[in-house]
């Protein structure tokens, strides 16, 4: 079965990128890089709506095979990004 989605993207500078760019700096250390990424993640069917959307997320061992895994220090990270990302983006005057 072939599937196929019509392209969808975000602003690199639209505020919500920005927030959670920042969120990331201040969580890791380092700037996060900002690039275009797998077209048939649920994120395009916001985007379609008009809805600027980032994907932000865990590396992704062994993904959808056995023993498939994250780390928990990268979990825990990763909820302190989003925590940060959304308070940013939300509280930010736009």
């Amino acid at each position: 079965m072939l599937r196929a989605y019509e392209p969808t993207f975000t602003m690199r500078h639209d505020p919500v990128v920005e927030s959670f760019s920042r969120a990331t700096t201040q969580v890791l250390g380092v700037e996060p890089v900002a690039n275009m990424r797998v077209g048939a993640s649920d994120a395009r069917l916001c985007r379609r709506a008009g809805i600027p959307t980032v994907i932000c997320g865990l590396t992704p061992n062994n993904m959808s095979a056995h023993d498939e895994y994250v780390q928990v220090e990268e979990l825990m990270a990763l909820g302190e990004i989003f925590t940060r990302g959304a308070l940013d983006y939300l509280t930010s005057e736009r």
